[in-house]
């Protein structure tokens, strides 16, 4: 059996608006899949999404266009044109799709595919795929936690050395969980 092939460098397209995106969703099971497979998944960054994209062998080597449309909270956000040539019969496209800046953290991402230009007519309208969702993350902060009242501010004149025990108010000291093992109660097995 011959193993899946990685899209090397379709071209993405940011569009202008959302126009259309409402036939991107599925109205049945379509015949092609896509997953998550990476990114950041935060406001600013990027998704990765794979497309297992199953091909005839009169379609190898010629070109295929999709519309690609991210959903946030059920809402059209962003629309993208991929073009692509696959190389092989079991061809798995890969492309990495922007998250927005403003994003709501929280918010649930999917993405959602249709081909709008095959080799093949007929199989243009009955490829669609997805949804790919993500719930999008926070960013990692650098930035300390805020300190509880009465805790002494640290000072230049009394730093924490490595080897030193953390003191139960420093935050940067390793976390202790009490003990909640219990015994198994007598006559278990």
């Amino acid at each position: 059996m011959a193993m899946p092939v990685v899209a090397a460098g379709p071209a993405v397209v940011l569009q202008s608006g959302t126009n259309g995106c409402g036939g991107v969703l599925p109205s049945n099971q379509g015949n092609t899949n896509m997953r998550v497979v990476g990114g950041s998944m935060v406001p600013g960054g990027t998704a990765v999404f794979e497309i297992s994209y199953p091909v005839t062998v009169s379609s190898v080597g010629k070109e295929f266009t999709i519309l690609d449309c991210a959903f946030i909270n059920d809402v059209a956000t962003l629309k993208y044109i991929v073009s692509f040539v696959p190389s092989n019969q079991f061809f798995v496209l890969r492309m990495t799709l922007a998250v927005p800046e403003d994003a709501p953290v929280g918010g649930l991402y999917c993405n959602y595919v249709k081909t709008t230009g095959s080799p093949t007519a007929p199989q243009a309208s009955q490829r669609k795929a997805g949804p790919a969702c993500f719930v999008i993350r926070a960013p990692a902060t650098t930035a300390a936690p805020p300190r509880a009242p009465g805790d002494p501010a640290e000072t230049p004149s009394s730093p924490s050395s490595p080897s030193s025990p953390s003191s139960p108010s420093d935050p940067s000291g390793p976390i202790l969980l009490p003990n909640t093992a219990m015994a198994a109660p007598s006559g278990a097995p």
